[in-house]
């Protein structure tokens, strides 16, 4: 499973991070994602997040 979601669509502590690739923190920019990746196992669901800037998240999208 692959989640994006924007952080200011985000309650509380879920609203907070910082780019992986730049480190550029949540407040800089408005349009900041954090994106889940992971796969329900065993009745749970395991993976991990991080955040990226829109910045970093186009580069990204460029290259893949």
């Amino acid at each position: 499973m692959i989640k994006v979601e924007y952080l200011a669509d985000q309650e509380g502590a879920n609203r907070i991070g910082s780019c992986v690739s730049c480190g550029k923190y949540c407040d800089d920019d408005p349009r900041m994602v954090k994106v889940f990746l992971g796969h329900k196992k065993t009745g749970y669901l395991q993976g991990m997040q991080i955040c990226l800037c829109d910045k970093c998240r186009r580069e990204l999208y460029e290259k893949i």
